[in-house]
């Protein structure tokens, strides 16, 4: 499998943890003062765009389980938010991310230890990226 990123989360780049499927979701934010009006037009008021990211992570070799399970354990943690570096356009983009949902599968077991992997996570931005006009 060829790795797409490797993970930059909370400032720390873990080397060997790649990032092998990635989905970007954009939410046009309103703030509820918009409706319909009397004309029969919907209004709306905007704050902005929000950049929610689903991805995948995995080891870069079994003898990386270690960091894969440190990993686990801060992406898990109950922790207001963190701050990932992820693809954007050409480039890349730092959010501030809310962690919503991981799940993990186990590929093996045997008598030298576990491998875990295919960590899908789920997160939300905390503020939008771009504002709209006006705000």
């Amino acid at each position: 499998m060829a790795f797409l990123w490797k993970l930059n989360l909370d400032g720390t780049v873990y080397q060997h943890i790649g990032i092998g499927g990635l989905q970007r979701t954009a939410s046009i934010m309103e703030d509820g003062n918009g409706g319909w009006t009397l004309n029969g037009q919907y209004k709306r008021s905007l704050i902005g765009t929000l950049y929610n990211y689903t991805f995948t992570l995995y080891q870069m070799g079994d003898a990386y389980a270690a960091e894969y399970d440190t990993v686990y354990e801060i992406i898990t943690a109950p922790s207001n938010s963190h701050t990932i570096v992820v693809p954007y356009g050409q480039s890349s983009i730092e959010l501030t991310i809310y962690i919503t949902d991981v799940t993990d599968n186990l590929r093996w077991e045997d008598e030298n230890g576990r491998l875990w992997g295919a960590m899908q996570v789920n997160c939300l931005a905390q503020a939008p990226s771009r504002l709209a006009s006006g705000v």
